[in-house]
């Protein structure tokens, strides 16, 4: 092959003149086949492909070389003969360095260990430094840490800590109502300390309490009793005795005449995530339609806003997370539900609420800087009376 290229060159160089592009291409192959069929590169060649190891040397024309065999140097030395003893090295020590050896005694051990396969091992064990354990060494670093320092405080027996209601002003629809990071109390006992007794709304949380011991006895229940008077100022038994009178009456229980009132209750369950697409097919079997008067859309609007209150203030009671930034956010049934209420809102005001009824018309005169009575009259520049 190589043969082969060189006459194609010597062919291209001898008939075509200098100043052709056949003799200046000629040159530039020429270079090529020298360099592609040097030693070096077919040496380069042989060491880089895969499947030059079966190629003998002899068909591309190279020689194998020759390997020179470099004696290695024997860096070993022979052993040194100590023949001094232990008392001549202390002696030829420095008078320093033989004092302190001659006062430092260390607590050094020789043993000879008999391995499992018959070898013998000299082990020399010495005296270990004193080192102080750290909490460090045994926890590591911590990888998260509290916003804050955490302060002593009482065993739970000794101290009880309530709750603390937080007030922010008018604009503090998204903020915690209460602060319960340090309370040792719930939100219910709590309430149960702080609010008085003897009213409709407070009547109800004692019985829950009373129930607690129910199964206990009368006596516990009169522990109670006693207890919520002491704490009230006798105003549990008063309220004990306006519910008991108040039971004593009877009470018919309200049938519900309208079924469509009924759908409705149920249809405001929807409200907190609850399926409720079986309401319309109810609807239609008995011809029902969804109430279209205005207090009728106020109240499912209202019983939606009650609705979004108990989602943010059962999500907003939580107890902190440690890091701020773990706050929960919105669920998607209260972020849908928001969304739902606005949307009736706009609805309702756009409906049943002309601009008229809105704004007065000089209120948006006064706004946009019109006078409805000028202070001057233009013509009576001109008329005199």
């Amino acid at each position: 092959m190589k043969t082969d290229a060189e006459l194609i060159v010597s062919n291209a160089l001898t008939y075509n003149n200098p100043n052709t592009v056949y003799h200046l291409a000629a040159t530039r192959l020429s270079a090529v086949v020298k360099y592609y069929f040097s030693e070096q590169y077919l040496r380069y060649i042989f060491h880089t492909l895969p499947f030059a190891n079966q190629i003998p040397l002899e068909k591309a024309g190279l020689v194998p070389l020759a390997v020179t065999t470099v004696k290695q140097e024997d860096r070993r030395r022979q052993a040194l003969i100590d023949d001094m003893t232990g008392e001549d090295c202390l002696i030829a020590a420095d008078p320093e360095t033989r004092s302190r050896l001659s006062v430092r005694l260390p607590n050094a051990k020789l043993a000879f260990l008999d391995n499992k396969d018959g070898a013998t091992v000299l082990n020399v064990i010495g005296e270990g430094e004193k080192k102080g354990l750290r909490l460090g060494d045994i926890i590591g670093p911590l990888e998260e840490g509290t916003p804050g320092m955490l302060s002593l405080g009482d065993h739970r027996l000794s101290g009880q800590s309530m709750i603390t209601y937080l007030n922010y002003g008018p604009f503090a629809s998204f903020a915690p109502q209460y602060d319960s990071t340090w309370a040792t109390l719930t939100k219910e006992d709590s309430d149960l300390l702080l609010r008085t007794y003897g009213d409709r709304n407070t009547v109800a949380d004692v019985m829950s309490l009373r129930e607690i011991v129910s199964d206990a006895g009368a006596h516990f229940i009169k522990v109670v009793d006693d207890l919520l008077d002491t704490l009230t100022d006798g105003e549990h038994s008063r309220a004990m005795a306006e519910l008991k009178d108040r039971n004593e009456v009877d009470t018919k229980v309200k049938d519900v005449e309208d079924i469509g009132e009924l759908l409705d209750e149920v249809e405001s369950l929807e409200n907190l995530g609850v399926d409720v697409s079986f309401v319309q097919e109810i609807r239609e079997n008995f011809a029902i339609g969804k109430p279209i008067d205005l207090q009728s859309q106020l109240d499912m609007s209202g019983r939606a806003v009650l609705d979004l209150a108990r989602l943010q203030h059962k999500r907003l009671s939580q107890p902190p997370p440690i890091t701020l930034t773990n706050v929960p956010t919105p669920s998607v049934v209260e972020t849908q539900l928001a969304g739902n209420i606005q949307r009736q809102l706009t609805t309702q005001v756009a409906t049943h609420a002309p601009p008229g009824e809105i704004v007065s018309a000089p209120a948006i005169h006064n706004a946009i800087g019109i006078q409805d009575e000028l202070d001057m009259d233009i013509f009576g520049e001109f008329f005199v009376t």
